[in-house]
Protein backbone atom coordinates (compact mmCIF):
# COMPACT_ATOMS: atom_id res chain seq x y z
CA UNK A 1 0.00 0.00 0.00
CA UNK A 2 1.48 3.29 -1.39
CA UNK A 3 0.56 6.64 1.27
CA UNK A 4 2.13 10.09 1.28
CA UNK A 5 4.07 11.80 3.64
CA UNK A 6 4.57 15.61 2.92
CA UNK A 7 6.57 16.27 5.88
CA UNK A 8 9.29 14.91 7.80
CA UNK A 9 11.73 11.84 6.51
CA UNK A 10 12.23 10.04 9.87
CA UNK A 11 10.03 7.41 8.52
CA UNK A 12 11.96 6.10 5.84
CA UNK A 13 15.53 7.09 7.95
CA UNK A 14 15.53 4.28 9.97
CA UNK A 15 19.25 2.42 10.27
CA UNK A 16 19.35 -1.04 8.77
CA UNK A 17 20.82 -4.36 10.28
CA UNK A 18 22.17 -7.01 8.18
CA UNK A 19 21.44 -10.36 9.15
CA UNK A 20 22.27 -14.24 8.56
CA UNK A 21 19.34 -16.52 7.12
CA UNK A 22 18.84 -20.02 8.45
CA UNK A 23 16.80 -22.94 7.76
CA UNK A 24 14.49 -24.24 9.97
CA UNK A 25 15.48 -28.16 9.52
CA UNK A 26 12.30 -29.28 11.68
CA UNK A 27 12.55 -30.73 15.65
CA UNK A 28 15.78 -31.80 16.90
CA UNK A 29 18.07 -31.14 13.97
CA UNK A 30 20.23 -27.61 13.56
CA UNK A 31 19.36 -24.56 11.43
CA UNK A 32 21.37 -24.53 8.37
CA UNK A 33 22.73 -21.11 7.26
CA UNK A 34 21.19 -19.72 3.81
CA UNK A 35 24.46 -18.67 2.93
CA UNK A 36 23.07 -17.33 -0.47
CA UNK A 37 20.91 -14.85 1.36
CA UNK A 38 20.91 -12.40 3.95
CA UNK A 39 17.92 -10.35 5.91
CA UNK A 40 17.83 -6.65 6.18
CA UNK A 41 15.77 -5.41 9.58
CA UNK A 42 14.87 -1.87 10.64
CA UNK A 43 17.43 -1.66 13.35
CA UNK A 44 14.93 0.45 15.05
CA UNK A 45 11.90 -1.75 15.34
CA UNK A 46 13.71 -5.28 14.61
CA UNK A 47 11.51 -5.98 11.86
CA UNK A 48 12.09 -7.33 9.07
CA UNK A 49 12.09 -5.43 5.90
CA UNK A 50 13.07 -8.16 3.59
CA UNK A 51 15.15 -10.75 2.86
CA UNK A 52 18.14 -10.14 -0.46
CA UNK A 53 20.76 -11.87 -1.92
CA UNK A 54 24.06 -12.28 -0.44
CA UNK A 55 25.61 -9.91 -2.42
CA UNK A 56 23.25 -7.13 -2.27
CA UNK A 57 24.37 -3.96 -1.25
CA UNK A 58 22.60 -1.95 1.35
CA UNK A 59 22.32 1.73 0.10
CA UNK A 60 20.59 3.88 3.33
CA UNK A 61 18.16 6.58 2.32
CA UNK A 62 20.40 9.05 4.05
CA UNK A 63 23.12 8.26 1.66
CA UNK A 64 20.47 8.27 -1.37
CA UNK A 65 19.29 11.58 -0.03
CA UNK A 66 22.72 12.75 -0.12
CA UNK A 67 23.15 11.74 -3.78
CA UNK A 68 20.54 13.12 -5.26
CA UNK A 69 21.08 16.44 -3.15
CA UNK A 70 24.32 16.42 -4.82
CA UNK A 71 22.59 15.59 -8.77
CA UNK A 72 20.50 18.45 -8.21
CA UNK A 73 23.23 20.83 -7.54
CA UNK A 74 25.33 19.55 -10.59
CA UNK A 75 22.06 19.99 -12.73
CA UNK A 76 21.50 23.45 -11.72
CA UNK A 77 25.01 25.48 -11.56
CA UNK A 78 24.76 27.80 -8.73
CA UNK A 79 22.59 25.57 -6.38
CA UNK A 80 23.60 24.41 -3.12
CA UNK A 81 23.02 20.77 -2.31
CA UNK A 82 21.25 21.80 1.00
CA UNK A 83 18.81 23.85 -0.73
CA UNK A 84 17.15 20.93 -1.83
CA UNK A 85 14.39 20.03 0.34
CA UNK A 86 12.06 17.34 0.34
CA UNK A 87 8.23 18.43 -0.46
CA UNK A 88 6.72 14.86 -0.99
CA UNK A 89 7.48 11.28 -0.05
CA UNK A 90 6.26 8.06 -1.04
CA UNK A 91 7.00 4.40 0.70
CA UNK A 92 5.08 1.66 1.99
CA UNK A 93 4.15 1.07 5.49
CA UNK A 94 7.16 -0.93 6.20
CA UNK A 95 9.75 1.41 4.54
CA UNK A 96 11.30 -0.96 2.47
CA UNK A 97 11.44 1.14 -0.54
CA UNK A 98 10.78 5.38 -1.45
CA UNK A 99 10.55 7.85 -3.77
CA UNK A 100 11.29 11.32 -2.64
CA UNK A 101 10.83 14.53 -4.20
CA UNK A 102 13.30 17.00 -4.17
CA UNK A 103 12.45 21.17 -5.00
CA UNK A 104 14.39 23.96 -4.80
CA UNK A 105 13.58 26.69 -1.78
CA UNK A 106 13.65 29.77 -4.43
CA UNK A 107 14.30 28.20 -7.88
CA UNK A 108 11.90 29.42 -10.58
CA UNK A 109 12.13 28.92 -14.41
CA UNK A 110 10.37 31.62 -16.45
CA UNK A 111 10.06 30.19 -19.66
CA UNK A 112 8.40 32.07 -22.64
CA UNK A 113 6.32 29.90 -24.98
CA UNK A 114 5.76 32.48 -27.10
CA UNK A 115 6.61 36.00 -27.71
CA UNK A 116 4.86 37.96 -24.97
CA UNK A 117 3.99 34.45 -23.49
CA UNK A 118 5.46 33.20 -20.26
CA UNK A 119 5.01 30.27 -18.14
CA UNK A 120 6.21 29.52 -14.75
CA UNK A 121 7.80 26.09 -13.56
CA UNK A 122 9.85 24.63 -10.77
CA UNK A 123 12.22 21.52 -11.24
CA UNK A 124 12.13 18.67 -9.40
CA UNK A 125 14.37 15.59 -8.50
CA UNK A 126 12.41 12.19 -7.78
CA UNK A 127 14.76 9.52 -6.17
CA UNK A 128 14.00 5.84 -5.56
CA UNK A 129 15.55 3.32 -3.24
CA UNK A 130 14.81 0.41 -1.58
CA UNK A 131 15.87 -2.49 0.70
CA UNK A 132 13.48 -4.68 -0.89
CA UNK A 133 15.61 -6.77 -3.01
CA UNK A 134 13.78 -5.35 -5.98
CA UNK A 135 13.74 -1.33 -5.95
CA UNK A 136 17.48 0.06 -7.70
CA UNK A 137 18.35 3.73 -7.00
CA UNK A 138 16.90 5.78 -9.48
CA UNK A 139 16.80 9.52 -9.86
CA UNK A 140 14.75 11.57 -12.73
CA UNK A 141 14.58 14.94 -13.22
CA UNK A 142 10.74 16.57 -13.17
CA UNK A 143 9.10 19.75 -14.10
CA UNK A 144 5.96 21.38 -12.37
CA UNK A 145 3.95 24.15 -13.49
CA UNK A 146 3.89 26.76 -10.36
CA UNK A 147 0.26 27.57 -11.12
CA UNK A 148 -1.33 24.50 -10.55
CA UNK A 149 1.29 21.64 -9.45
CA UNK A 150 1.23 19.50 -12.74
CA UNK A 151 3.95 17.32 -12.86
CA UNK A 152 6.42 15.33 -16.00
CA UNK A 153 9.07 12.87 -14.87
CA UNK A 154 11.68 13.24 -17.95
CA UNK A 155 12.24 9.92 -19.38
CA UNK A 156 15.58 10.29 -21.29
CA UNK A 157 18.81 8.88 -20.31
CA UNK A 158 20.27 12.03 -20.02
CA UNK A 159 17.78 12.68 -17.45
CA UNK A 160 18.02 9.44 -15.31
CA UNK A 161 20.24 7.24 -13.36
CA UNK A 162 19.29 3.89 -12.15
CA UNK A 163 21.92 1.14 -10.12
CA UNK A 164 21.46 -1.83 -8.91
CA UNK A 165 22.03 -2.56 -5.62
CA UNK A 166 24.12 -5.75 -6.69
CA UNK A 167 26.80 -3.16 -8.08
CA UNK A 168 29.80 -3.00 -6.42
CA UNK A 169 30.33 0.11 -4.67
CA UNK A 170 27.21 1.33 -5.23
CA UNK A 171 27.74 5.04 -3.60
CA UNK A 172 30.62 5.62 -5.35
CA UNK A 173 29.19 4.39 -8.87
CA UNK A 174 25.77 6.71 -8.89
CA UNK A 175 28.58 9.72 -7.84
CA UNK A 176 30.38 8.89 -10.98
CA UNK A 177 27.05 8.33 -13.42
CA UNK A 178 25.49 11.76 -12.18
CA UNK A 179 29.13 13.53 -12.55
CA UNK A 180 28.96 12.13 -15.81
CA UNK A 181 25.66 13.16 -17.10
CA UNK A 182 24.44 16.12 -18.72
CA UNK A 183 21.75 17.10 -16.54
CA UNK A 184 21.38 20.67 -17.96
CA UNK A 185 20.24 19.84 -20.85
CA UNK A 186 17.35 18.64 -19.55
CA UNK A 187 15.87 22.39 -18.83
CA UNK A 188 15.72 23.52 -22.72
CA UNK A 189 14.53 20.58 -23.78
CA UNK A 190 11.29 20.47 -22.04
CA UNK A 191 11.11 23.97 -22.54
CA UNK A 192 11.63 23.27 -26.61
CA UNK A 193 8.63 21.09 -26.59
CA UNK A 194 6.36 22.80 -24.58
CA UNK A 195 6.90 25.81 -27.23
CA UNK A 196 6.26 23.79 -29.86
CA UNK A 197 2.57 22.77 -28.32
CA UNK A 198 1.82 26.50 -27.70
CA UNK A 199 -1.00 27.57 -29.93
CA UNK A 200 -1.36 24.12 -31.80
CA UNK A 201 -4.90 24.01 -31.99
CA UNK A 202 -5.90 20.60 -31.01
CA UNK A 203 -10.03 20.05 -31.12
CA UNK A 204 -12.02 19.22 -27.55
CA UNK A 205 -13.74 16.19 -29.09
CA UNK A 206 -9.83 14.59 -29.45
CA UNK A 207 -8.95 15.39 -25.78
CA UNK A 208 -10.65 12.22 -24.61
CA UNK A 209 -9.18 9.78 -26.77
CA UNK A 210 -5.85 11.01 -26.45
CA UNK A 211 -6.15 11.59 -22.69
CA UNK A 212 -7.56 7.76 -22.26
CA UNK A 213 -4.27 6.52 -24.76
CA UNK A 214 -1.63 8.16 -22.91
CA UNK A 215 -2.52 7.70 -19.34
CA UNK A 216 -3.70 3.41 -20.26
CA UNK A 217 -6.66 4.63 -18.66
CA UNK A 218 -9.05 1.29 -19.69
CA UNK A 219 -12.42 0.84 -19.12
CA UNK A 220 -13.79 -2.08 -16.54
CA UNK A 221 -13.78 -5.60 -18.58
CA UNK A 222 -17.73 -6.47 -19.33
CA UNK A 223 -17.26 -9.75 -16.83
CA UNK A 224 -16.82 -9.45 -13.46
CA UNK A 225 -16.92 -5.73 -12.58
CA UNK A 226 -20.08 -4.18 -12.30
CA UNK A 227 -18.86 -2.52 -9.07
CA UNK A 228 -16.42 -0.81 -11.04
CA UNK A 229 -18.88 0.88 -13.84
CA UNK A 230 -20.09 3.47 -11.43
CA UNK A 231 -16.63 4.39 -10.80
CA UNK A 232 -15.76 4.11 -14.42
CA UNK A 233 -18.69 6.63 -14.56
CA UNK A 234 -17.12 8.77 -12.64
CA UNK A 235 -13.63 9.23 -13.80
CA UNK A 236 -15.02 10.03 -17.01
CA UNK A 237 -16.76 13.29 -15.25
CA UNK A 238 -13.57 14.16 -13.80
CA UNK A 239 -11.74 13.72 -17.12
CA UNK A 240 -14.18 16.21 -18.95
CA UNK A 241 -13.92 18.86 -15.54
CA UNK A 242 -9.99 19.05 -15.94
CA UNK A 243 -10.30 19.45 -19.79
CA UNK A 244 -12.89 21.94 -19.50
CA UNK A 245 -10.56 24.06 -17.18
CA UNK A 246 -7.66 24.05 -19.42
CA UNK A 247 -9.51 24.66 -22.36
CA UNK A 248 -11.10 28.05 -20.70
CA UNK A 249 -7.58 28.60 -20.02
CA UNK A 250 -5.69 28.16 -22.59
CA UNK A 251 -8.31 26.94 -25.65
CA UNK A 252 -8.69 23.88 -27.65
CA UNK A 253 -4.92 23.86 -27.92
CA UNK A 254 -1.92 21.02 -27.41
CA UNK A 255 -0.92 23.12 -24.49
CA UNK A 256 -4.04 22.81 -23.17
CA UNK A 257 -3.93 19.13 -23.68
CA UNK A 258 -0.50 18.58 -22.28
CA UNK A 259 -2.36 20.75 -18.75
CA UNK A 260 -5.02 17.85 -19.06
CA UNK A 261 -2.67 14.73 -19.06
CA UNK A 262 -0.22 16.45 -16.73
CA UNK A 263 -2.74 16.78 -14.03
CA UNK A 264 -4.66 13.75 -14.31
CA UNK A 265 -1.42 11.92 -13.90
CA UNK A 266 -0.08 14.27 -10.70
CA UNK A 267 -3.54 14.26 -8.89
CA UNK A 268 -5.53 10.93 -10.12
CA UNK A 269 -6.47 9.65 -6.75
CA UNK A 270 -5.39 5.50 -7.18
CA UNK A 271 -8.94 4.38 -7.27
CA UNK A 272 -9.69 6.07 -10.17
CA UNK A 273 -6.45 4.21 -11.92
CA UNK A 274 -7.76 2.01 -14.84
CA UNK A 275 -5.46 0.27 -17.14
CA UNK A 276 -5.21 -2.55 -19.37
CA UNK A 277 -5.81 -5.79 -17.32
CA UNK A 278 -8.54 -4.69 -14.87
CA UNK A 279 -8.43 -2.19 -12.31
CA UNK A 280 -5.44 -2.11 -10.41
CA UNK A 281 -3.77 1.02 -9.26
CA UNK A 282 -1.08 2.95 -11.32
CA UNK A 283 2.19 4.81 -9.36
CA UNK A 284 1.68 8.40 -10.04
CA UNK A 285 5.64 8.54 -11.08
CA UNK A 286 4.63 5.89 -14.20
CA UNK A 287 1.96 8.27 -15.11
CA UNK A 288 4.16 11.20 -15.03
CA UNK A 289 7.10 9.17 -17.12
CA UNK A 290 3.78 8.82 -19.73
CA UNK A 291 3.02 12.53 -19.39
CA UNK A 292 7.27 13.07 -20.89
CA UNK A 293 7.12 10.51 -23.37
CA UNK A 294 3.95 11.75 -24.86
CA UNK A 295 5.53 15.08 -24.80
CA UNK A 296 8.88 13.92 -26.55
CA UNK A 297 6.56 12.28 -29.44
CA UNK A 298 3.85 14.74 -29.86
CA UNK A 299 5.91 18.06 -29.94
CA UNK A 300 8.59 16.26 -32.73
CA UNK A 301 5.23 14.95 -34.77
CA UNK A 302 3.48 18.59 -34.76
CA UNK A 303 6.81 20.03 -36.17
CA UNK A 304 6.28 18.23 -39.11
CA UNK A 305 4.98 19.79 -42.22
CA UNK A 306 2.85 16.79 -43.34
CA UNK A 307 1.37 16.41 -39.55
CA UNK A 308 -1.97 15.24 -39.83
CA UNK A 309 -3.58 15.55 -36.15
CA UNK A 310 -6.66 13.07 -37.37
CA UNK A 311 -3.44 10.38 -38.43
CA UNK A 312 -1.36 10.59 -35.39
CA UNK A 313 -4.52 9.67 -33.14
CA UNK A 314 -5.48 6.95 -35.43
CA UNK A 315 -2.27 5.41 -35.16
CA UNK A 316 -1.50 6.50 -31.33
CA UNK A 317 -2.19 3.06 -30.05
CA UNK A 318 0.73 1.99 -32.43
CA UNK A 319 3.14 4.60 -30.87
CA UNK A 320 2.07 2.89 -27.28
CA UNK A 321 2.81 -0.55 -28.32
CA UNK A 322 6.91 0.56 -28.90
CA UNK A 323 8.82 -1.14 -25.65
CA UNK A 324 9.74 2.20 -24.44
CA UNK A 325 5.84 2.81 -23.65
CA UNK A 326 5.43 -0.33 -22.61
CA UNK A 327 7.78 -0.52 -19.72
CA UNK A 328 5.20 1.92 -18.10
CA UNK A 329 2.00 0.04 -19.04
Amino acid sequence: MIYDRSAGLSAIMFPVKEMKVFADLGFGQRSAPATAYKALLNADTGQVVSIVGSRYQVLHNSEALHLARFACACAFPGTQPDEWVPKSIEAPLNGGSCAVDLSHKQLRLDWELAPGVKDLFTPFVRFRNGYNGRTAFSLFFGFERMACSNGLVHEERIAGIKVSHDTRDIAEEIERRIQKAEFHRVPGTIRERLTRLWGHPVPRQLFSPIVHQVLRIRPPGSKGHRERRPIWAELQSVIELVTEKYVKEFGPTAYALMNVISDLATHLPSHYRFVRHGFVPRSRHSLQVLVALWLRGFSIRVAETSFSLDEYVKNLSKELATPEWRGYG
